[in-house]
């Protein structure tokens, strides 16, 4: 509030410095100039009125201000809003900020003094511009600011608020007063976003960390007892990551006491961070772990390994262990491998003999090889070559990890693909996926593909492809079924979907 002040007062300075040079080069005026001035002595502004304390209307302050406005301009005009700010009283607030809208300096010192004086009605003003009535405009720099100060001058008021049912509906109110919390009293944060069930939103985890650097087991106990989703799966990781760096044997035995999926991750992100700081000590306190705890965290040893040593990890996964505890392994090793040279981790899989483990290890570095869905990225020719090298239980492995963004970025290109490998090595979900996305932008070349399939594929397929052209050009998808031969299988089974 200072702070704004002053830089309205350094503009007033400026002004009234201005005013100063342009009337000293203007002599001839200050006669006239004067005359005006005493003309409008009598009219008390707000600043005399400020002053001495004797107000001179009695209709709302911010009628008063607006007429007061009208007739001035320059320095008057930033000395009438100050005079204003400061006898507002909570009920002013909000025609006060509705005027000064456009005034960027102004506004801000109007709310600044508003959530010092009466956040609480400022909190009713959004209730009410919510519920369509008269209100303050609900754009998100205003909300995210008043809801993250109010949290941290008064988070019991906050916290109350949020709890009315007019506030139930305003989720995102919630995340910004839980956030906020969250940041200076985690436990309080993380038991809010549990009870409003804010389940799908990573806020920043500075203030986890400092809890869990006083004590992680205590900050483990609470997260794991107040699961949250997301936001308790980015707690667990900053406070494995904390705890991984003082103590990390006494912090894998407390997870593994503990049930559940977020246990479970807390002693996979420790001891993977600990075999990054120390391989040795890590794989030494793993070597004499119970056979339930080799097979929970073989494979983070075995990714942290894969890193540095991508063939050496997988020779011991190899000569070491068996069944599920090698089938997870690899899959470790695949993960580290692919992070260090996805080309690399590529060759290595077929170094693994067919059969589960490298099924599981080639859908691995197929899903670390393909760009995201979202990112628009081509499919690397390299990534289609190397899958058409593989067994057919790897291809169908890969597939059902990949055809969702593939059949996304490029279902053409997945639909040539596909016509190099065995039928019966598509899986079904596979072929329908291609078709759907490829109507999407060409419904007629869709459907002329999956006529090429064999069998009830290509009814199947087919009619995927025409219930999403159906769905998005009635008329046009319509007029070329009844344009089919009568004799086409499709004219029947695609009307009737």
């Amino acid at each position: 509030m200072k702070d704004l002040i002053l830089s309205l007062l350094v503009a007033i300075s400026a002004v009234v410095g201005w005013e100063i040079g342009v009337r000293w080069k203007r002599h001839a005026q200050l006669h006239q100039d004067s005359r005006e001035s005493v003309a409008i002595e009598p009219q008390m502004t707000y600043a005399d009125a400020a002053r001495n304390g004797k107000p001179r209307w009695s209709l709302p302050l911010s009628i008063q201000l607006q007429q007061e406005l009208a007739r001035s301009t320059g320095v008057t005009n930033a000395l009438l809003w100050l005079a204003a700010i400061e006898k507002a009283q909570p009920q002013d607030y909000l025609d006060l900020a509705l005027i000064a809208r456009g005034n960027t300096d102004i506004w801000r010192v109007i709310l600044d003094r508003w959530i010092n004086s009466s956040p609480r009605s400022l909190f009713d003003a959004l209730i009410a511009t919510a519920k369509g009535q008269k209100g303050l405009p609900l754009d998100w720099e205003l909300t995210s600011w008043f809801f993250t100060q109010w949290a941290k001058k008064d988070p019991d008021a906050a916290i109350a608020a949020m709890r009315e049912p007019g506030a139930q509906s305003t989720q995102p109110w919630q995340l910004l007063v839980a956030q906020s919390i969250l940041n200076s009293d985690p436990e309080r944060g993380l038991q809010l976003m549990a009870d409003w069930h804010i389940e799908h939103y990573g806020p920043p985890m500075d203030g986890v960390v400092k809890w869990a650097a006083a004590s992680p087991q205590h900050a483990a106990e609470f997260t794991i007892a107040h699961p949250a989703g997301f936001v308790s799966q980015l707690a667990i990781d900053s406070i494995a990551n904390v705890w991984a760096k003082t103590d990390p044997a006494t912090a894998v035995k407390f997870a593994q006491s503990q049930t559940g999926e977020l246990a479970s991750r807390l002693a996979n992100t420790v001891f993977k961070q600990w075999a990054s700081m120390d391989l040795d000590a890590a794989s030494g306190w793993l070597a004499k772990a119970t056979d339930q705890i080799r097979t929970a965290l073989s494979p983070a040893l075995m990714e942290s390994w894969a890193k540095h040593d991508a063939p050496a990890a997988l020779s011991w996964s190899a000569s070491n262990l068996s069944g599920v505890q090698l089938a997870q392994a690899i899959t470790g090793v695949m993960d580290g491998a692919a992070v260090k040279d996805i080309n690399a981790a590529a060759s290595l899989v077929t170094e693994i003999p067919p059969g589960e483990a490298r099924s599981k290890a080639a859908a691995v570095v197929a899903q670390k090889w393909f760009p995201s869905f979202f990112s628009g990225a081509p499919i690397p020719p390299d990534a289609i070559k190397w899958i058409s090298t593989l067994d057919e239980n790897s291809i169908k492995r890969v597939l059902g990890q990949v055809s969702f963004t593939w059949s996304g970025l490029d279902p053409q290109g997945m639909a040539h693909f596909l016509s190099t490998v065995h039928s019966d090595w598509i899986p079904d979900f596979t072929l329908s996926q291609v078709a759907t996305e490829w109507a999407r932008t060409d419904p007629k070349g869709a459907l002329q593909w999956s006529s090429t399939l064999p069998g009830d594929r290509a009814l199947s397929t087919g009619t995927a492809a025409f219930a999403v052209w159906q769905q998005s050009q009635p008329e046009a998808a319509n007029s070329w079924l009844n344009g089919l031969q009568s004799e086409d299988p499709r004219r029947e089974v695609f009307a009737k979907r």
